[in-house]
């Protein structure tokens, strides 16, 4: 008798875990393309944040605070929190020269163009930029960098 209710259990137990197993197909593709959207969302900002370590980084230091009475800092920004998304952009398209005062500091090193980047990876450090660092600036898409590199 032990062994029949052990096979019983041990069959519903199974159907249970079959009918549980996300069987149901669009169920299915549905979680795939959730899945699917957050690791794009992740490789993005991955690549926002590796084109940072590759071209901003040695100025602006991994922590975006810059250098003291050299580079600015990132973090904070008054440009980057703005709202005012065509100003960090022309900065990044046209490099900056001259004096500039960021949170009471003035900087008068000159920083270079970036324009020899595309829109898309422009788009990809001004946006993970504008989510790091103690920020909250503007979403920039590849077009709004085409728009001003004309």
């Amino acid at each position: 008798m032990k062994v029949i209710i052990n096979y019983l259990f041990t069959i519903v137990i199974v159907s249970f875990l079959f009918s549980c197993s996300g069987g149901n197909q669009e169920n299915k593709a549905y979680q795939e393309n959730e899945e699917n959207a957050v690791a794009s969302t992740a490789e993005k900002d991955k690549t926002g944040e590796n084109l940072y370590m590759k071209y901003c980084m040695a100025c602006h230091q991994t922590d975006g605070s810059g250098v003291p009475g050299m580079y600015p800092p990132l973090k904070k920004s008054p440009i980057v929190n703005s709202g005012k998304k065509e100003e960090f952009i022309n900065i990044l398209l046209n490099g900056l020269r001259g004096p500039i005062e960021i949170n009471g500091q003035k900087y008068n090193q000159q920083m270079p163009s970036q324009n020899f980047l595309t829109d898309e990876e422009l788009s990809q450090i001004i946006n993970y930029v504008s989510k790091s660092f103690d920020n909250n600036g503007t979403e920039v898409t590849p077009d709004d960098i085409g728009k001003l590199r004309k």
